[in-house]
This record gives C-alpha cells, structure tokens and sequence, in this order.
C-alpha cells in the first residue's frame, strides 16, 4: 500500500509542491477561523487550483482523477444511466453515474469521501459502487451536458407529438 494514503492532505500537498510548510500554516490558522476542509481553504486562498487538489486527493485515496478535458468524464449514452438518478439528485450530490456493467456502477464525485451518498446510490441502484473523482465545476458541466441532451431529445420528441396532434385537431375541425 502507497505511503501517500497515511500522509495528511496538507502533507500530501508539501510533497507534491504545491505548498510550503508556511502556506500550510496558514491554510489551518483559516480553517480554524473560518471552518471548512482543508482542500476547500488552500482553493479558496488561491494557493492551488481545484483540479490540482483533487488530483491530490486521488492519490491520497487511491481512487482515479477524471476531468472533461481527458474526455473520460462522459457518460455512456446506451445504458439507461439517466435512469438511474435524477438530474436534481446529481446536481445535489454533484455526482455523475459513468458506466454499468452488470451490478456495478462506476460514479464521478466530487467528494468521495460521503459514505453516506456512496450507501444510498447502492441502495437505490442494487449494485456496487466504484468511485472517480473529478472536480465539482467538471462535473456540474458533465451533468448538464448529459440530461441537457436528453432532456433537448425528449422536448423535440414531445413537440413532434404535439405538431401531430395539433394538426390532426385542425384536420378534424368542422366549418
């Protein structure tokens, strides 16, 4: 097993050379004073940049770093994944279902450390749940990319109906 997974994130971010102990020093003074995680604070200052972070955070926890730009962060269209959950659930959850193979359902999180959420989409899904990580704004744009699609399919499916009908009813008007 990888020494990265004992270390601390702050550690982990010193040995990667993102920060220096002094920055590291006062990326904990703000949490103190402000609350939050450590990731969000060192984001927030500046001192890193959100796909940095959670690159970092991949390797702490031993789960892959996906992003739009690598273009592994698109659903599989085939699967029925829309099914699955709600737009709103994943924007709530900022979460995007990937791919489904059999019982098992690979996820992008933003924060895979809601063990909550990972239990819940196994419970609402009936498989097993393997985790990505990706950056929130990666994943908010993966999603409305995804449902944005399908939901443009359903409107021009519904206006076809709704063209059809209409001109049936003006066919079956009387004068």
């Amino acid at each position: 097993m990888s020494r990265e997974k004992y270390l601390r994130l702050g550690e982990l971010l010193i040995k990667e050379g993102l920060i220096n102990a002094g920055q590291l020093e006062k990326i904990v003074a703000t949490q103190k004073k402000e609350g939050g995680r450590i990731g969000e604070v060192v984001v927030k200052l500046g001192l890193i940049r959100e796909d940095q972070l959670v690159q970092v955070l991949g390797k702490q926890l031993g789960i892959p770093y996906f992003s739009l730009g690598t273009g592994m962060l698109k659903p599989s269209t085939d699967q029925g994944l829309e099914k699955l959950f709600t737009q709103d659930f994943c924007l709530k959850n900022t979460i995007i279902p990937l791919s489904r193979t059999l019982r098992s359902l690979t996820v992008a999180m933003a924060d895979p450390h809601d063990i909550i959420l990972i239990d819940n989409m196994k419970k609402i899904t009936g498989c097993d749940i393997n985790v990505d990580i990706a950056t929130r704004s990666d994943i908010l744009k993966s999603i409305e990319q995804f449902f944005g699609k399908k939901a443009m399919l359903q409107e021009a499916v519904e206006a076809s109906y709704d063209i059809h009908a209409a001109s049936k009813q003006s066919d079956d008007l009387e004068y």
